[in-house]
């Protein structure tokens, strides 16, 4: 009877060793767990926004760009590469390992929605001829403004030149017809 005494003692104890070590195991395993949640969130914001600059890049690459009804102008290639341009800077900060807030990183996100939501908005629909010629006629009075700042010799102080300082304003109008158009 001593003995089966004996043995349930040392079997109680190593069974109570035994689960002191899993609770310290487990213990030191949960003390570790808030980098783990770092590390999560930013691999979480890291796929966040590369998601978004492959959907811009879809958009960029499978989108039809013209005057024709169904297309995109030109114009607005430059809405997506600015807002990838932008998300290419902050995956390269994530990637470093900087993390943002999260007003931060829903602004950005935001931002990104906006920029597809501008490109989806300047679709040529079903325009008329009458609609088409104009805005091919906006689109070279665009372009022969820009020509006509290129050319250096028509800028200057000599008399038959242009003051250098009208080339902004020049700039300014050659924008905003492709911005009409």
């Amino acid at each position: 009877m001593k003995d089966m005494k004996q043995l349930i003692n040392k079997w109680g104890e190593s069974m109570l060793f035994s689960l002191l070590m899993a609770l310290c195991l487990t213990w030191t395993f949960t003390a570790c767990s808030d980098d783990k949640d770092n590390e999560y969130i930013s691999d979480t914001q890291l796929s966040i926004l590369e998601d978004n600059r492959t959907s811009l890049s879809y958009l960029l690459k499978n989108s039809t760009f013209g005057t024709a009804p169904g297309t995109f102008p030109e114009a607005s290639k430059e809405i997506l590469n600015n807002a990838i341009a932008e998300l290419d800077q902050l995956i390269t900060k994530v990637k470093g390992g900087e993390m943002f807030d999260e007003a931060t990183f829903e602004a950005t996100i935001a931002k990104v929605n906006q920029a597809i939501d501008e490109f989806k908005n300047s679709k040529y629909y079903n325009l008329s001829p009458e609609a088409q010629k104009f805005i091919s006629d906006l689109m070279a009075k665009a372009d022969e403004l820009r020509e006509m700042i290129a050319n250096e010799a028509l800028w200057g102080n000599h008399q038959g030149q242009y003051p250098v300082e009208g080339k902004a304003t020049l700039e300014s109008a050659a924008e905003d017809l492709e911005s009409l158009a």
